[in-house]
């Protein structure tokens, strides 16, 4: 049972980072503003053993790393053990060959530590209502997120998966492009 709930939720975060297919992505802002807690709260439910991450970045590149979080001897360098995402999902979130930043772990870095610092934009903005699947709130605001390349925009949405799958009804909190939003149950 464990091993299905597992290949399920794994099979659920690379289908919608594949998904993504533009280097801008889009978090609602009240999910922003409540991200810390989001996080916490995921972290005291029922997860796999791959949601223990440590994430870091790439002080040049802007390039997001994330491995399974080994046991710390904080004496000791952090560094990065495991592999936490499966070869099938085709993506290089590999660990860095490098000693930690300053923005190990740091949740908030996911949204500012980029190219340009995010922006906070009207969903009129961000989405084209004549394309909508749905009729959406138009008071909503949403956070973009511009990384340097569609790949980087689906490592930093699997990043997030890790850190707020729920196990028991299977939601986690999500990156979306445009696009995406205005299709909500196509992705």
């Amino acid at each position: 049972m464990k091993l299905r709930k597992r290949m399920l939720a794994l099979h659920k975060i690379k289908a919608h980072a594949m998904a993504i297919d533009s280097a801008d992505i889009f978090i609602e802002q009240t999910i922003y503003q409540n991200f810390e807690q989001v996080v916490g709260t995921a972290a005291h439910g029922f997860r796999f053993e791959e949601q223990s991450i440590m994430f870091d970045f790439n002080p040049t590149t802007f390039g997001i790393h994330m491995q399974v979080e080994e046991d710390i001897d904080f004496r000791e360098v952090r560094r990065f053990e495991m592999y936490s995402v499966p070869s099938w999902f085709e993506v290089g979130l590999r660990p860095p060959d490098m000693l930690t930043t300053p923005y190990c772990n740091n949740l908030m870095a996911l949204f500012h530590f980029n190219q340009g610092d995010c922006e906070i934009l009207p969903a009129t903005h961000v989405i084209q209502y004549k394309r909508c699947s749905m009729d959406i709130d138009r008071n909503l605001y949403f956070v973009k997120v511009s990384c340097n390349s569609v790949e980087e925009a689906r490592k930093r949405a699997i990043v997030m998966a890790y850190l707020t799958y729920d196990m028991t009804r299977h939601l986690f909190v999500k990156f979306s492009t445009g696009r995406m939003l205005e299709d909500p149950f196509t992705f």
